[in-house]
């Protein structure tokens, strides 16, 4: 395993029209509850789901990425405003949005595969359509903040996803969405990296924090977090003048990766995550985590 570099996902996600009209255009697929859509995604194509919707509806997805990092932009009917988030992780695990309509009509969910990218398979669910409860708006909540975080991070702005990823950890708590809070403690583990050594070991609370949940909770689709983070740990360590103790959490990330024939996760760390910007297109930078 080589040293590594870091800070999260520095991978410029130019999803904007460039992005959409370098695709060839493709019928969009109405998603219906229970009934996963799946499909095969490469470099620099997007993909378009519809959900139909009556007014006051909460919906909840979920889009399965099969070894390739995407994008998912949720957008509500008669809207252009919409929320785009990824897995931090990289390109295994699963992506959720969520929303509660406020008119009728058809939600457009878009995903975007990084440019560059090998061909690999995704899976995209509707999980729930149903009547909102209280509770959801917390959900929603969080995942905005959550999105605003990473909007902040693209844009190579670290410290100014800080507070959102705080906001959404807060929300989450209440929530009691622990895979959530896993997924934003290493997105503030990105975060901290990414704006310099005196606050890497706040990037290792996070981390030891992370596992802390995962080693005792941890659904079947999302070993990438802990292997992520293991591997982020271990060059943490290293970095921090604990060889030894790294190398020993590295092994266990590697060990991680190469169970799931992951070639891709165990060739970098937070710094190579940092600098490595594979372009989409040309607007928001995200930093990467293969």
């Amino acid at each position: 395993m080589r040293a590594v570099r870091y800070s999260g996902r520095a991978l410029l996600w130019a999803l904007g029209l460039a992005l959409v009209q370098s695709v060839s255009a493709q019928s969009p697929v109405s998603l219906k509850p229970g009934e996963p859509s799946r499909g095969q995604i490469k470099g620099a194509e997007s993909r378009v789901f519809i959900v139909t919707v009556e007014a006051r509806q909460y919906l909840r997805l979920h889009v399965e990425q099969q070894g390739i990092i995407l994008l998912a932009k949720l957008t509500p009917p008669g809207s252009s405003e919409a929320v785009e988030v990824d897995y931090p992780c990289g390109g295994f695990g699963p992506i959720y949005l969520s929303a509660i309509s406020s008119s009728a009509g058809n939600y457009k969910l878009e995903i975007f595969a990084e440019q560059g990218a090998n061909p690999a398979g995704f899976e995209v669910v509707l999980d729930e359509l149903r009547s909102p409860q209280a509770e959801d708006q917390i959900v929603i909540d969080a995942q905005q903040a959550f999105a605003e975080g990473r909007k902040s991070f693209w844009a190579n702005n670290a410290a100014g996803a800080v507070p959102h990823y705080e906001r959404a950890l807060r929300l989450w708590t209440t929530a009691n969405d622990e895979r959530s809070q896993a997924l934003t403690h290493f997105a503030l583990n990105q975060a901290y990296f990414a704006i310099g050594r005196q606050e890497r070991p706040k990037a290792i609370k996070q981390l030891e924090t992370l596992l802390a949940i995962v080693n005792q909770r941890l659904a079947p689709n999302d070993w990438r977090i802990k292997a992520a983070s293991l591997n982020d740990l271990g060059s943490n360590y290293t970095l921090a003048g604990e060889v030894e103790r790294g190398i020993g959490v590295l092994k266990q990330a590697l060990e991680l990766f190469s169970s799931h024939q992951d070639r891709r996760g165990h060739c970098y760390t937070p710094q190579d995550r940092l600098h490595r910007q594979p372009s989409l297109s040309a607007s928001p930078g995200r930093a990467h985590t293969s």
